[in-house]
């Protein structure tokens, strides 16, 4: 039997999809701007060049620096879990990008389950000396993929 496969990186797509809904957010809003993959920066250097490359899902830039960024997550997170389930890589991942920015609000970006709103489910202090934000929502596709909005938090005031 021959037939026909069709596979999709679900990462990229919600990565993508989120983008999307957060540069229509942002639009207008100068300076400020939402940069994707980047601005790839360095985590360290050797005597010859930039060593372990950072690149963020998303960014807010102002113009002048990183104020925000944001991880999107294609995973499931649990509400009744401690720390709702995050896996502590994910944390330590938005640590570094915190410090390495100079930014103090990172946020992860979780899809919902269909019962779930589109909104900020929970936040933690990073326990470095900057002291940033992690902001952890949860977004339901549903709703979105029909016209929804972002939670407030993820947009501008």
């Amino acid at each position: 039997m021959d037939g026909t496969c069709l596979v999709f990186n679900m990462e990229r797509l919600f990565e993508g999809f989120i983008s999307s809904k957060l540069r229509r957010g942002w639009h207008g809003q100068a300076p400020n701007r939402i940069i994707l993959q980047g601005p790839q920066l360095h985590l360290a250097t050797t005597s010859e060049r930039g060593a372990f490359k950072l690149r963020p899902d998303m960014a807010l830039h102002d113009g002048e620096a990183v104020r925000r960024i944001f991880d999107a997550k294609w995973k499931r997170f649990d509400r009744k879990r401690p720390n709702f389930g995050i896996a502590p890589a994910d944390i330590y991942q938005l640590t570094t990008y915190a410090s390495r920015y100079g930014c103090d609000q990172v946020a992860l970006v979780f899809p919902g389950q269909a019962d779930v709103a589109s909104e900020l489910v929970g936040e933690f202090t990073l326990t470095v000396p900057s002291r940033p934000q992690v902001q952890v929502y949860a977004v339901n596709l549903f709703d979105l993929s029909r016209g929804g909005r972002l939670p407030s938090g993820m947009l501008p005031s």
